[in-house]
């Protein structure tokens, strides 16, 4: 098993719904990071989805990773927190000399701020099946001018992520991690400041 295999399946996944799906684990006990992922599935002569062994697929956006008795769990982790992130808490914050304090309840895409209570709360609540996000994208928020990016510039990001991968031995999947993105998004907002100047 290797990331090529894990990648193929992905594809089949997403482009083959009919022949491959992502099944469930329908163990009712297990960490927490199982609630985003299943077993990828592949259907049989019978019409019957049988499981593909040694990988499991997020539910959500068809991730696929190897998954053994030696896998480490972190990257579960994270990939969970990432298409199903845990939104039902409630945050509890309060001074250290008062007690007035606010409340904001998120339940679907309602929202209500009670500025009356004595204590501060934020309850934000989601179903990991539900698809909607919580945080708006660009488009809703009126950021829709295209650029051009020019072939050179696509190849000088193509190289040094290929760099960033293969000279610091780093899997393909950090160009994808968020703290990879976070670091992206500043260098760009960065350079757009610069610019600007």
């Amino acid at each position: 098993m290797n990331q090529s295999e894990s990648r193929n399946i992905q594809r089949r996944l997403l482009f083959e719904p009919s022949q491959y799906q992502v099944i469930r684990n329908e163990s009712q006990k297990g960490p927490l990071w199982w609630r985003a992922f299943g077993f990828p599935a592949k259907i049989d002569d019978k019409g019957e989805f049988q499981r593909i062994e040694g990988f499991i697929s997020c539910l959500k956006c068809k991730n696929t990773q190897i998954h053994n008795k030696s896998s480490g769990t972190k990257r579960y982790k994270e990939h969970a927190d990432k298409c199903y992130p845990i939104i039902n808490e409630t945050v509890i914050s309060s001074s250290s000399s008062s007690s007035s304090s606010s409340s904001i309840d998120l339940t679907s895409s309602s929202s209500s701020i009670d500025l009356t209570s004595s204590s501060s709360s934020i309850t934000i609540s989601s179903s990991p099946s539900s698809d909607v996000s919580i945080q708006p994208t660009l488009h809703q928020m009126g950021f829709i001018k295209s650029t051009k990016v020019s072939e050179k510039d696509v190849k000088k990001v193509k190289d040094s992520s290929i760099q960033l991968v293969c000279g610091n031995i780093r899997p393909f999947s950090v160009l994808s991690d968020e703290g990879f993105r976070h670091l992206a998004q500043e260098c760009v907002r960065l350079g757009n400041k610069k610019r600007m100047n």
